[in-house]
This record gives structure tokens, C-alpha cells and sequence, in this order.
């Protein structure tokens, strides 16, 4: 600090400048301006699932969708087609496991 008094002095002279600060102005339709782009936002964001009828029935129109993929599958799975026998005949032929915990977990007849 070379000279004490001249750092003083620039502490005054910059505290006496926020004296001299007035209120900041601002656009008199800012107001009005930053509702408008509020709105308009609120427009945007509506989408065709916001309305509770539509959300309701595309969720009912995804569980009527998936019940009917599980029951088909559960009536084609408990019926033996002729795919299945043949798949069937081949396993009791060659000694071949018909699932895979079959194959994993076989006790070899032979040790």
C-alpha cells in the first residue's frame, strides 16, 4: 500500500457513487409481455393426453391389447401341434431333453 490516503480517497469516492444510483426502469409493457409468453406456454404444453377421457381409454385400449396377446398365447401353448410332435418324436428318438432344465440338470444313466 504505497500511500494510504489516496486508497481513502477512492473509497469515498466510490461509496459517494451509489448516492448518485437511481431506480432501474424497465419497459412499461414488460408486464405484459412476460403474461403473454406465460400463456402461450401453457398452450404449447397441452398435448392430446392431457385430456383425462383420451389418457383413460388408451390405457384401457394397452390392457385390452396385452390380455388378448396372453390368452392366445396360453390356448396355442396347451395345445400340442404337429409341430410339437414332431419336436416330441425327435427328442424320445435320438435320447435328446425336451426343455432346457432338462438338458442342464440330465442324470446320465450310463456313470
Amino acid at each position: 500500500m504505497s500511500n494510504p490516503g489516496n486508497i481513502h480517497d477512492k473509497v469515498e469516492q466510490a461509496m459517494s457513487s451509489i448516492d448518485k444510483v437511481g431506480r432501474a426502469k424497465s419497459n412499461p409493457f414488460l408486464y405484459t409481455r412476460i403474461m403473454a409468453s406465460l400463456a402461450d406456454d401453457d398452450k404449447r404444453e397441452r398435448t392430446i393426453f392431457n385430456r383425462p377421457a383420451i389418457a383413460l381409454a388408451s390405457v384401457l385400449f394397452i390392457i385390452l391389447m396385452n390380455s388378448l396377446v396372453f390368452f392366445q398365447n396360453s390356448e396355442t401353448s396347451t395345445a400340442v401341434g404337429p409341430a410339437q410332435e414332431d419336436e416330441q418324436i425327435f427328442a424320445k428318438e435320438y435320447n435328446y431333453p425336451l426343455t432346457t432344465a432338462d438338458r442342464l440338470y440330465s442324470v446320465n444313466d450310463d456313470q
